[in-house]
């Protein structure tokens, strides 16, 4: 003779308004349903809690043991990283070298871990010309 898994009350608390909270079983199958706050009696066993809020979405495996009470679960955060507003770049003014930038040139600074060659400068219209270490 086989004994079903006893049943526990499940609370799930997200602490947002606008998040509905989803409980699965095994197959998929919605068991609960509900937003912000999730309290739902249910067979101890593996289910699966789906957040939405949006279009966020979260999704995160747990157990409910058997056990007295209620087993609260806090639920994750829906706002990640890529969710927050990117800071504007911080613009570092670039080194010049005095006279080097004449209107109508295109001048380019190039970075070196060692020294920094000084600035070539190349005349509007014209091709620059790159020399390679190798014609040394």
């Amino acid at each position: 003779m086989s004994t079903s898994p006893p049943n526990r009350l499940l609370v799930v608390e997200s602490h947002n308004p606008t998040v509905e909270i989803f409980v699965l079983n095994g197959f998929g199958v919605e068991m609960a349903r509900s937003v912000e706050r999730l309290s739902a009696e249910l067979q101890c066993s593996f289910y699966k809690l789906r957040y939405m809020a949006g279009t966020l979405m979260k999704e995160e495996f747990i157990e409910l043991p058997p056990g007295d009470g209620p087993f609260i679960h806090q639920a994750p955060s829906l706002i990640d990283s890529a969710a927050r507003p990117i800071r504007a770049p911080q613009i570092t003014p670039k080194r010049t070298v005095e006279g080097s930038a004449i209107p109508g040139e295109l001048c380019v600074f190039l970075s070196f871990q060692s020294s920094s060659p000084p600035p070539v400068c190349v005349p509007a219209g014209s091709r620059p010309t790159i020399a390679s270490p190798l014609q040394a």
